[in-house]
């Protein structure tokens, strides 16, 4: 998979950022990603990396707000963290399905 590809499909979760939606950034976006990540991947290996791949953004997600407002994320982690973690899974959940659909796409058997 080509380098561009791969952060491609990384990136597209991060546009959430424009949208007032929850469902979007926690459903939609990341499952769009993983399936640009997926129908670019060349080897399932790739696919099998994209629940650890899908944790990038994420964790680009956590240092933007932790660079912006640490205070707020603190407190916010503290009193909320179930919520964190639900956004998290949600996002590695939904690019890793995304990435496997990209992936099974792609690669269609040729019937003879």
């Amino acid at each position: 998979m080509s380098r561009w590809a791969k952060y491609l499909g990384l990136a597209i979760p991060l546009l959430g950022i424009m949208s007032p939606w929850h469902i979007v950034n926690a459903a939609a976006l990341p499952l769009v990603g993983g399936l640009i990540y997926g129908y670019l991947a060349e080897k399932r290996r790739h696919v099998a990396l994209s629940p650890a791949a899908a944790l990038v953004p994420v964790a680009l997600v956590l240092l933007y707000y932790a660079l912006t407002n640490a205070a707020r994320l603190a407190r916010f982690l503290e009193i909320f963290p179930i919520f964190a973690l639900l956004w998290v899974l949600f996002w590695v959940v939904f690019f890793t399905m995304g990435a496997t659909a990209g992936y099974i796409l792609r690669h269609r058997p040729v019937k003879s």
